[in-house]
């Protein structure tokens, strides 16, 4: 039976290879264990792998046909209705983390877009692990305006027992959202110009959600409408994933009109792009923002 087998992974690692698909090999042996675990007892679990091998050939991600992605320190449920966790936005996270366990009397998070709900949730394991006391008396709130990605978001949370300590909202983006409640604000927003979607890879730009992806024609559309929502009645911190070369356009928009943000910096990922804007504003702060242009 492992003759047969191996040469259906064999065949199955060419017809990946001739799609161009990377490690074609370790590919197939992982569809191939995919297919095994997921055959149900009296189906064949060659079936299985052939179509697994047949959706991968339309260039269906990998995550969507094993519907789990590995995110920081978890594994993540996920499926077509929402983005699938990149490695790139682990530092989102981590700035959080951070900014979240410096400021003591943090109450309230709020992440804006949640998708799968892999970085808030991820932020909220960290905190509970590494600060029990002050994680039950924070409130964090997660909004996407997909029910669907919400609720891949709560099917997550419970399986990371974290259901009871987040309340979801579907909403769209800021509409209606009483920004000035949070202490922090989290996003990865839809950055990518309309007109750049169809040039990405086909993983991406067909089988990706629209939604989560266009962030209007210049890309910069949720960052101006986040913007124009912050009141300055609160002093919070907002932290936003940005595209590469996107952070002039971000601080740009931040710095364009009151409230200005008291400090801004600029966070760079494993492959030095710019990834991360952290933005902290002061309550009823008058204050010109020219000397706030800090750069780390």
């Amino acid at each position: 039976e492992m003759c047969a087998w191996q040469k259906l992974i064999s065949e199955a690692s060419k017809k990946l290879l001739s799609r161009g698909i990377e490690n074609p090999l370790r590919e197939a042996n992982l569809l191939f264990r995919l297919a095994k675990e997921q055959t149900k007892p009296n189906d064949d679990p060659a079936c299985c792998f052939k179509s697994f091998v047949d959706r991968r050939m339309e260039n269906e991600p990998f995550a969507y046909i094993s519907q789990k992605k590995e995110f920081y320190k978890s594994s993540f449920y996920v499926d077509r209705n929402t983005l699938i966790p990149r490695p790139d936005s682990e530092l989102l996270v981590e700035s959080a983390i951070d900014v979240i366990m410096k400021k003591p009397n943090t109450s309230s998070v709020l992440e804006l877009g949640v998708g799968s709900g892999a970085i808030i949730l991820s932020i909220m394991e960290e905190i509970r692990a590494n600060s029990p006391a002050s994680f039950p008396p924070i409130n964090w709130m997660g909004t996407d305006i997909s029910p669907q990605a919400l609720s891949v978001a709560r099917r997550n949370a419970e399986s990371l027992g974290l259901q009871d300590n987040i309340r979801w909202k579907q909403n769209d983006w800021v509409h209606s959202l009483d920004l000035s409640s949070f202490d922090v604000i989290i996003s990865n927003p839809p950055y990518i110009p309309t007109k750049d979607i169809e040039s990405l890879h086909d993983t991406v730009s067909k089988w990706e959600p629209m939604l989560a992806l266009d962030g209007g024609s210049d890309g910069l559309n949720f960052y101006r409408t986040l913007k124009s929502a912050i009141t300055g009645t609160k002093t919070q911190t907002v932290l936003l994933e940005i595209g590469f070369d996107q952070a002039k356009q971000v601080q740009t928009i931040f710095h364009a009109c009151a409230p200005l943000p008291r400090f801004y910096a600029v966070q760079q990922d494993l492959g030095s792009n710019d990834r991360v804007c952290v933005f902290s504003f002061e309550a009823n702060s008058t204050r010109t923002g020219s000397n706030s242009a800090h750069h780390s």
